[in-house]
């Protein structure tokens, strides 16, 4: 429901000057439902669980619905400052689970994890101008990690704990 969250926000942002007022409406009431979803719903056993890779996602989830509706959506700071309060679970659980770099799931998940954290933080970054890598250890400790996991033939990572080696 969270990739469902991301593509209609982005859809709204991108769409909303062609948008009549009734249609900013109903694309703001199904985030709205969605997002409801998300926390009370049938995902709800994942919403609270930082230390799995759909914490990320819903971080970014939260945070791509506030800032693509906000001046039209009540819930829209509501969104944006759950994403950050998730980023401080997160980041908690990175410098636990994840020392070094490396993502205690493996690769397959660890790519995912990285893809949604990196989107978050630079839509922040953008919309804000606010950089969260300052401060943050686990981005330069990914970096390294990926660099001394990369095969000799760069064409993927060492593999270790669940999936295989992602290329």
């Amino acid at each position: 429901i969270h990739d469902n969250i991301i593509a209609l926000s982005l859809g709204f942002d991108w769409l909303y000057d062609y948008l009549t007022n009734n249609q900013k409406t109903d694309y703001v009431n199904s985030i709205n439902s969605m997002v409801d979803e998300m926390i009370n719903g049938s995902y709800s056993y994942l919403y609270d669980y930082e230390f799995g890779n759909y914490a990320q996602r819903y971080m970014l989830a939260f945070a791509i619905a506030g800032y693509a509706t906000h001046g039209d959506n009540p819930y829209a700071q509501t969104y944006i400052d759950e994403g950050l309060s998730k980023l401080e679970g997160v980041s908690s659980c990175h410098r636990l689970a994840d020392a070094g770099g490396a993502r205690y799931e493996g690769e397959n998940y660890g790519s995912l994890v990285w893809m949604y954290t990196l989107r978050f933080v630079e839509l922040v970054k953008s919309v804000t101008g606010v950089d969260l890598y300052e401060g943050n250890s686990f981005f330069e400790d990914r970096l390294q990690f990926l660099l001394y996991a990369l095969h000799p033939t760069h064409d993927g990572t060492w593999n270790f704990g669940n999936g295989d080696v992602k290329d």
